[in-house]
């Protein structure tokens, strides 16, 4: 198993399309893009910056991490692929997704 950052590009949605290219695909690939980035580079930063102002740190666990950051912020994690999960990395302040190791 590796852990990667969570970012755009990890969820499920769009995994079919990696491959193709065209006029019809590029803006699709890109809308796709764009909501990921919204939840991991927005949504999830914003919501650890005010955690962070108003604790002091970061979560120490995920299950802090999971309770205090996503669920209490209504965020949506995109559906990750078979076989992988999300791992918040304490030491990090970081969303990770854990997956086979890529080849």
């Amino acid at each position: 198993m590796e852990r990667v950052a969570a970012k755009a590009g990890v969820g499920k949605k769009g995994q079919s399309l990696k491959n193709d290219t065209g006029i019809t695909v590029e803006p699709v690939k890109q809308l796709i893009r764009f909501e990921q980035r919204a939840v991991f580079d927005i949504q999830i930063k914003q919501a650890l910056d005010l955690y962070k102002a108003s604790t002091g740190s970061h979560p120490k666990t995920h299950e802090e991490f999971m309770e205090k950051v996503i669920n209490a912020n209504g965020i949506k994690l995109p559906e990750l692929p078979a076989g992988q999960k999300y791992v918040f990395d304490p030491e990090q302040a970081q969303l990770m997704v854990e997956r086979p190791q890529q080849q």
